[in-house]
């Protein structure tokens, strides 16, 4: 697949992702790897970012934290620890619970403590457990899930701060004076974005005034989650900025109203009226969703890279002579500030 051929996921595709995954009986990467081959025209950081997510709310969904399930969880896990081919029990067990191996192994440490904080330690350094086979099972666990845990944490920590460091690096070379979170915290900032511009670029006639990068998949739940937690609040003290999700998003957010939302795919940019700041988070069944879209002007960009996408929010401003090539992500803007 060429850099010409991505672009916005589909909501038909997404939907049959979700469908698929909805079938599975164990988040395991075997499992994982099926979706990935049966879907081999998604890119995998995509795909991958997809699956994070679907694996997160299903266990939000599925997992109660309760001292009677732990109980009974523990029971399951002394049951089988009886069998002197033990192997990885947790696994087993977490495959029949329906729940991810690292989640599984966090409720039985709740029953070894009833601390949340002994517990959390625990999780996060299993030799700290008195009980050798526990320690090793919960290690197994914890090393076998793909989704979950503090080892995937530590992950998705690193590749969102990859892409941050990627994003700052072109800043700086070309020659865009910036201040980071850090700084913007020392001012007084309770919520800051990446990297708040000094001064304000524009792109084909809109405004940037910070930008906001996101090294995932943006489908509508975490694209309105941010826009409420994070993306409105920069809007109101910043003014207009720029989001990238680096993993491509999902096309039905292009159903949601313009005053509403802002979206980019991997073509095309839909920006933000002035409306926005009295922003109406309707769910995708509402119907104000399907009304019909408006004259909002739309701006090209060239992308690159497995499922970039941005999001750009309007302001009226001169436009700035520059290349922007972000390696996944490409805008073309001309003239003078």
């Amino acid at each position: 697949m060429t850099n010409t051929d991505l672009k916005p996921m589909p909501l038909k595709i997404y939907n049959a992702i979700v469908k698929d995954f909805n079938k599975i009986t164990s988040f395991s990467r075997k499992s994982e790897n099926e979706l990935r081959k049966k879907y081999k025209d998604v890119p995998p950081s995509t795909m991958g970012s997809i699956i994070s997510l679907l694996v997160q709310r299903s266990m939000k969904q599925s997992y109660r934290k309760s001292p009677v399930i732990s109980s009974k969880y523990y029971e399951l896990y002394e049951e089988l620890m009886r069998d002197k081919n033990q192997g990885d029990i947790i696994h087993k067990l977490a495959d029949s619970q329906g729940i991810s191996p690292a989640l599984f192994a966090r409720s039985l440490l709740q029953n070894v403590s009833s601390d949340s904080t002994v517990v959390k330690k625990y999780f996060k350094d299993t030799t700290l457990i008195e009980n050798k086979d526990l320690a090793y099972q919960v290690f197994l666990g914890i090393m076998n899930d793909n989704q979950y845990g503090p080892y995937v944490d530590i992950i998705k920590q690193s590749i969102g701060l990859e892409y941050e460091l990627r994003l700052e690096r072109e800043l700086r070379m070309m020659n865009i004076s910036f201040s980071d979170e850090n700084l913007l915290r020392l001012r007084g900032y309770d919520k800051t974005p990446d990297f708040k511009l000094d001064v304000p670029i524009a792109v084909d006639n809109f405004i940037i005034n910070w930008i906001e990068s996101k090294a995932l998949f943006g489908d509508e739940e975490n694209h309105l989650g941010y826009l409420k937690e994070q993306l409105m609040c920069y809007w109101n003290r910043f003014g207009p900025g720029l989001v990238i999700y680096w993993f491509g998003y999902l096309e039905v957010l292009d159903l949601t109203p313009e005053e509403v939302l802002i979206i980019v795919s991997l073509a095309v940019i839909y920006f933000l009226t002035e409306s926005s700041r009295e922003i109406n988070f309707c769910s995708q069944s509402d119907p104000s969703r399907q009304q019909k879209k408006s004259n909002t002007r739309r701006s090209r960009v060239k992308a690159s890279g497995p499922g970039a996408a941005a999001i750009l929010a309007p302001g009226s401003a001169a436009i700035l002579e520059h290349v922007w090539d972000l390696g996944f992500l490409t805008c073309e803007a001309f003239g003078n500030l």
